[in-house]
């Protein structure tokens, strides 16, 4: 009788240890099963001796050069721990803003989501232009120059940065220069030349110049607030 109660107790006790290590991989495969969306190439070495919550934490350093977009981990000051790189050609422009990278590109604009460890394409537009030029940002639109034949600026609504909603595009009378927004409505482009114009922007599908002047010695435009 007791041999048979000493058996039981030790196959209960075996059956108890593989319910738990089945609970234990099964957390870790939450835990590390997920890889999420976008495509990230990481430092084979490095960045497996690094805190990934450290990345969150600190600033990380982007590089922009013709093959794409690298980021470095600058937690080490003596040692940059490359964590990410994002597209192969060179970019044209880009902003970052307190969410996302914005950038222009091989006649597209993409959208980054760079405060993590997993740097990653949230997403991409196909702009239909084969040079784009310069790309600013104001009260989540982007506001993309496009250098061709026939200059135009184009207004993307970049609210979602998983869906980019191209709004409009508008011709210029020259290259632009350089955009500033006095209000979410109004904004001073510079063009190529010394042109300095007016534009009312409170209507997204329809953006009308309103005035200009000349100044040939014009290089840049700021607003002071």
């Amino acid at each position: 009788m007791g041999d048979y109660y000493g058996l039981n107790f030790f196959t209960k006790a075996a059956l108890v240890s593989v319910f738990v290590l089945a609970i234990v991989f099964m957390v870790m495969g939450t835990f590390f099963g997920e890889q999420g969306p976008g495509q990230v190439l990481f430092a084979e070495e490095e960045l497996v001796k690094e805190d990934a919550g450290s990345m969150v934490a600190k600033g990380v350093l982007m590089v922009s050069g013709s093959n794409g977009l690298s980021f470095f981990n600058t937690t080490i000051p003596d040692k940059l721990v490359l964590v990410g790189r994002l597209l192969d050609f060179k970019v044209d422009d880009l902003v970052i803003t307190k969410k996302v990278v914005v950038a222009v590109g091989s006649g597209r604009l993409f959208i980054i989501n760079a405060p993590s460890p997993k740097i990653q394409l949230a997403s991409s537009l196909d702009l239909q232009c084969s040079r784009l030029s310069n790309v600013f940002v104001n009260q989540e639109k982007a506001y993309v120059t496009c250098n061709e034949e026939r200059p135009i600026l184009m207004i993307i609504d970049i609210k979602n940065p998983a869906a980019p909603l191209f709004l409009s595009s508008t011709p210029t009378d020259n290259k632009v220069e350089q955009i500033v927004f006095a209000s979410q409505e109004q904004a001073f482009i510079l063009l190529e030349g010394g042109a300095i114009q007016s534009w009312d922007l409170s209507n997204d599908l329809l953006p009308q110049r309103k005035s200009e002047i000349r100044m040939e010695e014009a290089q840049f435009i700021k607003m002071i607030n």
